[in-house]
């Protein structure tokens, strides 16, 4: 029996959620953008996730935001990554899930961003003024 079937139950297919976004997700041998963002959408379309438009967010330079992470001698290359526009299900199944490896190093967990958040993540930060 689905959950939508019972009288007054709401479908959470049809409610969307603005934005999800992962400081960094590490995939074994991706280490370039194009590639990386490849493999992002394979692993969300093995989560059941198959329309996402996930994508990397530039730094301050334009450039994509890569990020390392050194686990003893070596040093492990993602990116982050902005996954826009999911419904409630698939946002709830890859805040769940997550994406990419290392996990226990606090890489590929995705949690919900507002607008607000997200213009200010992806600029520059505003200079401080003195008041002296």
């Amino acid at each position: 029996m689905r959950p939508t079937s019972k009288p007054g139950a709401v479908s959470l297919t049809n409610f969307w959620i603005g934005l999800l976004k992962a400081r960094l997700v590490v995939i074994k041998g991706f280490q370039e953008p194009e590639p990386f963002i490849s493999a992002v959408k394979y692993h969300l379309q093995k989560l059941g996730i198959n329309d996402s438009n996930a994508y990397i967010p530039t730094n301050a330079s334009g450039e994509p935001d890569r990020k390392a992470l050194k686990v003893h001698q070596y040093k492990v290359v993602g990116f982050s990554v902005v996954i826009p526009e999911l419904n409630a299900l698939d946002s709830i199944a890859l805040q769940i899930h997550g994406c990419g490896g290392k996990p226990k190093m606090g890489c590929g967990f995705f949690s919900p961003v507002s607008s607000l958040e997200k213009h200010e993540s992806d600029s520059e930060p505003e200079p401080r003024s003195s008041d002296t």
